[in-house]
């Protein structure tokens, strides 16, 4: 178990988490710090680029990808979204 490098709380294996789907950004964050830390700021976290997209994952199985660029039209994230994901 690791902990959120946002809030610094541990990662439970359960818990939705995020990652930034670029390179030069690693790491594992709560799903509910990362949107907190977009609302503030869309750079990365190490790199202080613009972040592209985010992967969704629960249980260490990717369940939705969010593409900050291009975001898709609501009815479009029902289709491969499940409703969390609209959390930004």
């Amino acid at each position: 178990m690791d902990d959120c490098p946002i809030c610094l709380q541990p990662i439970d294996v359960d818990d939705i988490v995020a990652t930034i789907d670029q390179p030069g950004e690693s790491g594992r964050y709560h799903y509910a710090c990362i949107g907190e830390w977009i609302k503030k700021s869309t750079n990365g976290i190490l790199t202080h680029t613009p972040i592209d997209s985010l992967d969704v994952l629960q249980n260490q199985q990717l369940i939705c990808k969010i593409n900050l660029i291009i975001q898709p039209k609501e009815e479009e994230l029902d289709d491969y979204c499940p409703d969390f994901c609209i959390l930004f």
